[in-house]
């Protein structure tokens, strides 16, 4: 189990970076849609914001090889915090909300302790030594 997760650790380490840019993608243009448009997942609102931005978190978590946590946290909590202030500039039915700010800081939060619970199993997956 440990190498099936070391092997999908890497390969999800290599794809990190384009995976980052395209969850960032995906996350502004669902925020800036006009509200009839984005589509309906089925989900509550700010369960769509966690689980959004803790894609984000984890990917970009994972593009940084589980390093400058508290970096990754800050500019992704901003960016959170940009779109929901640019949704006050949009002419169409987009209103930003202080929960979905909160959900989506808890959703970076999230998906940044999934990234370095699977660093540090990855730590950890070289032989064991303990029976030498």
């Amino acid at each position: 189990m440990r190498e099936a997760i070391r092997k999908l650790w890497i390969f999800g380490h290599s794809a990190a970076p384009a995976a980052t840019l395209l969850v960032a993608v995906a996350i502004a243009v669902l925020s800036l849609k006009p509200g009839g448009d984005v589509p309906s997942v089925g989900l509550n609102d700010k369960l769509g914001h966690f689980l959004a931005y803790a894609a984000l978190g984890l990917a970009a978590s994972a593009a940084t090889g589980g390093r400058w946590h508290l970096q990754v946290a800050g500019l992704a909590i901003a960016y959170g915090l940009a779109l929901e202030a640019g949704q006050m500039a949009l002419p169409f039915g987009r209103d930003p909300s202080w929960l979905d700010a909160a959900a989506n800081g808890a959703g970076v939060l999230a998906g940044i302790a999934c990234g370095r619970f699977a660093a540090g199993l990855m730590q950890g997956s070289g032989p064991d030594r303990s029976r030498s």
